[in-house]
């Protein structure tokens, strides 16, 4: 065998093992492409079942709250319009029961507080029926809302609200009031 036909059967052989290695890899990623897309779709399943989980605990808390801010409000229902945030100051020559209405309208105050801020969190997740009900509870209580004076309690977020009513806070920073299908 000559040197020109050695030289063409190593390149002979160098093409088809050139074609199988192609082949190999060619092979390999279509099975990585195959695994990659099966993760993919796990993820994505995965994905959907914990939005399918977020919703429901946003729609429970939500629900749960229905029931409390209500009672927050009726028990707030009775406090007189035109009350400023000093005349739920506890002072020294206040009697017992005056003192104890004081100090319980101030907790029905801060907790309402803290309850709508707690479930804005999750306003966001829940389906929009139970958005929608929530807004309606919500607005159902706004004159009760609009007599009510925010006290600051140590939350930073309430420091600028003096002067200012539950419903100014509820307006400025709830989404309940924010969002698009709100009804003030």
């Amino acid at each position: 065998m000559n040197l020109s036909d050695q030289l063409s059967l190593v390149g002979d052989v160098l093409a088809v093992t050139a074609i199988v290695v192609a082949l190999r890899i060619y092979n390999r990623q279509s099975q990585q492409s195959a695994k990659q897309g099966d993760l993919i779709e796990q993820i994505k399943a995965l994905t959907a079942q914990q939005d399918r989980r977020a919703t429901a605990l946003a729609n429970l808390e939500l629900r749960e709250k229905f029931g409390t801010i209500s009672s927050r409000a009726e028990r707030l229902s009775s406090i007189g319009s035109g009350k400023k945030a000093s005349d739920f100051e506890v002072c020294s020559s206040m009697t017992e029961d005056e003192r104890d209405t004081v100090l319980e309208h101030r907790a029905q105050i801060m907790y309402t507080i803290y309850d709508c801020l707690a479930v804005d969190q999750v306003f966001d997740e829940a389906n929009d029926e139970v958005k929608d009900q929530f807004r309606e509870l919500m607005h159902g209580y706004d004159t009760i809302w609009r007599k009510i004076p925010v006290l600051h309690g140590n939350r930073s977020e309430l420091l600028n609200m003096d002067g200012k009513t539950l419903l100014d806070l509820f307006m400025s920073c709830l989404k309940v009031y924010r969002s698009q299908n709100s009804t003030d």
